[in-house]
């Protein structure tokens, strides 16, 4: 039964769009990719098939405390890693997170079996990062950005007293994928058969090495010769392919974060298979030496053509005039004069101190971090500014600068699905941890005035309403951009569920943010239009 107000038609119609530009992007990025592969040899073909088999259909959805309470019946637990992909490892940091009250052994494939008396310098006697990173050489060994990534996880065995193993091995571009799981497996079980009889064992490696003809066949090989007893594992796969397109054909792709391949085969959802390939290709195009001039700015104007057209907004020949430099890529746009006269939009991304710029007037795009949903927002912004033809980020009415903060969640939400706004619930638990631990007074202001800004808008008036519209500085900042994603987001999953049409999209584009009553009320009338719209779960 469709709920009232809600129209089929746009239902579907807005849906499409959608789906029809994630299933463009992903067969281009196929592609590029099979490109760039194009010397694999056959026995890394059948490999991959192999793993391929394995993840066309799944049993039924779970929720995540369905997953982890599957996963405290086994001992010993294989989760697929996408080296280019951060959420990847986020989430298995994550499912370490909720182990309580049983020892863990962690297995990594990021560090070579040689680095282990290293690694457990690091971990169980609290040993400096420095010596670690240097003794392990494995910024060198892997091409990717990875370390930042994984410290977390190591940070989490130094105080939880867990031991990390050390799986590759030490010539691992030398070694077939078969020796790499048989090499794998038999260090682990090592480990294990050195561990308490309780001891949980949780294995972060890549995702080709689940499939059970690989690495969970090494392993109940190996225990085999080691424990004189078959040991079996329970897998993990991360965001494959098929798997979310099914979920896509059941209308699930947002609400299920995990779902049954088997009884010891599972997968996690939490990211759309487009941005795990752009992960991949981001490293392609720009860590790589092939880098061409011209490229950059290639990939953005598709991802700013993309999310125009996704509400029917023809704005391709305007973002075609701009140049779009990347990191370390300053010549062209650091040497624009630093005047009142110069329009400069700056976009933080996340915490890592990076900030792109938006010159709208001298038609520049500096993108200080290729993160997808990034780039994404960076081009949301830009076509804000285009469809208004004026510097949104001028107008410093404050509803003016939350309306421009949530046309630009939306944007990066049409290109990656699954990016998150803060909702409520994290603001009320800023709050209510403060006796827990100590936290940033600016991180309890914010978290108090928007929900502050919440009750008003439920029609509760209180004095100390007028005083978030005179803040300034930072937290002026701060507490517009948490307004805008809040709402971006609300809107995303009104405008997928056809609460909104393009139209009304075009509309918040549109609104004339040089008049801060008319972004007032346009903010409160919109926030009113999606005010039921529900998020789903987050894990």
């Amino acid at each position: 039964m469709t709920p009232r107000g809600i129209n089929k038609r746009t239902i579907g119609s807005n849906r499409k769009v959608l789906l029809d530009l994630q299933r463009a992007t992903f067969e281009e990025n196929r592609e590029r990719i099979a490109k760039h592969e194009q010397v694999l040899s056959p026995d890394f073909k059948a490999y991959e098939a192999a793993y391929s088999r394995e993840v066309q259909q799944f049993e039924h959805p779970l929720t995540i405390p369905g997953l982890q309470a599957a996963l405290r019946k086994s001992s010993c637990i294989l989760v697929g890693d996408y080296h280019t992909l951060s959420i990847a490892q986020k989430s298995f940091l994550k499912l370490l997170k909720k182990v309580r009250k049983r020892r863990v052994l962690i297995g990594l494939e990021l560090f070579d079996t040689l680095s282990q008396e290293a690694l457990d310098k690091y971990v169980l006697h609290k040993g400096s990062e420095r010596a670690l990173l240097s003794k392990t050489g494995v910024k060198k060994r892997w091409p990717y950005p990875v370390w930042k990534r994984f410290k977390p996880i190591l940070d989490l065995a130094r105080q939880r007293g867990w031991r990390v193993v050390a799986l590759d091995t030490p010539t691992h571009q030398g070694a077939s994928l078969h020796e790499r799981d048989a090499h794998m497996a038999k260090h682990l079980v090592e480990a294990l058969a050195c561990s308490p009889n309780d001891t949980q064992t949780f294995v972060l490696v890549g995702e080709l090495h689940l499939a059970r003809v690989h690495l969970p066949r090494a392993i109940r090989e190996a225990s085999q010769s080691i424990l004189l007893k078959p040991l079996d594992t329970t897998v993990v796969f991360q965001n494959p392919g098929p798997i979310y397109w099914k979920l896509v054909e059941a209308n699930l792709e947002q609400e299920v974060e995990a779902v049954q391949l088997s009884p010891l085969s599972f997968a996690l959802n939490s990211a759309p298979p487009i941005v795990v390939q752009q992960s991949y290709l981001n490293w392609i195009d720009y860590n790589a030496d092939t880098l061409e001039y011209d490229h950059l700015g290639y990939h953005f104007r598709k991802v700013a053509g993309k999310i125009a057209r996704a509400i029917s907004l023809k704005l391709e020949p305007e973002i075609h005039d701009f140049d779009v430099y990347g990191p370390g890529e300053t010549e062209g746009w650091s040497g624009l004069p630093d005047t009142p006269e110069i329009r400069n939009e700056a976009v933080e991304f996340g915490d890592s101190g990076d900030v792109s710029h938006v010159f709208v007037e001298e038609r520049v795009v500096y993108l200080s971090n290729l993160n997808i949903h990034h780039v994404a927002e960076v081009a949301g912004r830009l076509i804000h500014s285009l469809a208004l033809n004026a510097d949104a980020s001028r107008f410093d009415g404050f509803y003016s600068q939350v309306l421009h903060n949530a046309f630009a969640l939306f944007a990066s939400k049409v290109v990656n699905p699954k990016r998150k706004a803060r909702q409520l619930p994290y603001y009320r638990g800023v709050l209510s941890s403060v006796e827990l631990a100590p936290s940033k007074t600016e991180n309890l202001e914010v978290a108090s005035a928007v929900l502050l800004h919440t009750q008003f808008e439920r029609g509760r008036r209180t004095r100390a309403f007028h005083r978030l519209h005179t803040s300034r500085g930072t937290k002026r900042s701060t507490l517009t951009r948490e307004l805008g994603f809040m709402l971006g987001e609300k809107v995303y999953y009104a405008f997928s569920r056809g609460v909104l049409s393009r139209g009304d999209l075009r509309n918040l584009l549109l609104c004339p943010l040089d008049n801060p009553e008319s972004a007032a009320a346009f903010f409160f009338s919109l926030s009113r239009q999606v005010e039921r719209v529900r998020i789903p779960k987050r894990m």
